[in-house]
């Protein structure tokens, strides 16, 4: 999951940066096949599509493609299903947690991932 977190800020910032509109799930994974080998060396991926799978719940990470490039404690990914009715959050600020569905769904309500 934390792999997952820089190359996100990555993308969101070029999208951003090259007003092309909000960030998709396609885009991200197209941006990161266009990244070289060195790159995704240095961000220590191996394998981008088992990158995007929880290894608790077998299921796609929800990715907030709308996160703010200005900092906070925004959350950037998390479970679909978790394991044990609990699920992982990665903050944007990288804070790591696990929540009980209730509280996610309370925490993750007004966002549009």
């Amino acid at each position: 999951m934390r792999r997952l977190l820089s190359p996100l800020y990555d993308y969101v910032e070029a999208t951003n940066a090259d007003l092309k509109g909000p960030a998709t799930e396609g885009g991200f994974k197209a941006y990161l096949a266009g990244l070289s080998k060195q790159k995704l060396a240095d961000l220590q991926i191996s394998n981008t599509p088992e990158m995007f799978l929880s290894p608790r719940d077998h299921q796609p990470f929800v990715i907030n493609y709308a996160i703010p490039l200005t900092g906070g404690a925004a959350p950037a990914i998390w479970e679909q299903t978790g394991l044990n009715s609990q699920r992982c959050v990665l903050y944007q600020d990288g804070k790591f947690e696990e929540l009980d569905n209730e509280k996610l769904n309370k925490l993750t309500a007004t966002l549009k991932p």
